[in-house]
């Protein structure tokens, strides 16, 4: 048993498969976040991405009241897919300013995708377990923005052919 088994409890035993090969590390609290971080997320999807040019640039877990701030990820100017592993749907996600207008992305149960070119205003909030690995890319206009998450039990299904979804 690891320290997030110990950590959650009886709900690891429901998704322990998600979890196999975690290791969690620290918990990470700042004025804007609050989440523990991954060292190792699924090697498939992480093997897959860099295939395509994209390197990982962040792997969270999320407990249920964890969240992380308005940010941009501005630093550098990139292209990012996102995939979230959550425990049930509807109770966690990403909220981003776009134009002015404030959109609501929560994710389904299971495995997520999402893709945007940064800056962008988001933030992360969870009422369950969710699970967040980031990648990116410095090549210009390899994806395209798909703020509302594309969801599957599978997380084979979310991976890309191709960059372009």
């Amino acid at each position: 048993m690891n320290n997030i088994s110990l950590y959650i409890g009886e709900r690891f035993e429901d998704h322990s498969s998600v979890f196999a090969g975690f290791k969690v590390d620290r918990n990470t609290a700042t004025n804007d976040r609050a989440m523990w971080h991954w060292e190792s997320p699924p090697k498939l999807l992480e093997q897959h991405m860099e295939k395509f040019g994209y390197r990982k640039s962040g792997c969270w877990l999320y407990m249920p009241g964890d969240y992380q701030g308005w940010h941009t990820n501005s630093e550098p100017a990139a292209q990012r897919i996102y995939y979230t592993w959550a425990s049930e749907s509807n109770k966690s996600g990403m909220k981003f300013k776009i134009n002015g207008q404030l959109i609501d992305s929560p994710d389904q149960e299971g495995w997520n995708r999402r893709s945007f070119t940064t800056p962008v205003w988001h933030c992360v909030y969870s009422n369950c377990i969710r699970a967040s690995v980031g990648f990116m890319s410095r090549q210009k206009d390899i994806i395209e923005d798909s703020f509302q998450p594309v969801s599957s039990h599978n997380l084979e299904d979310l991976l890309p052919n191709d960059v372009r979804f």
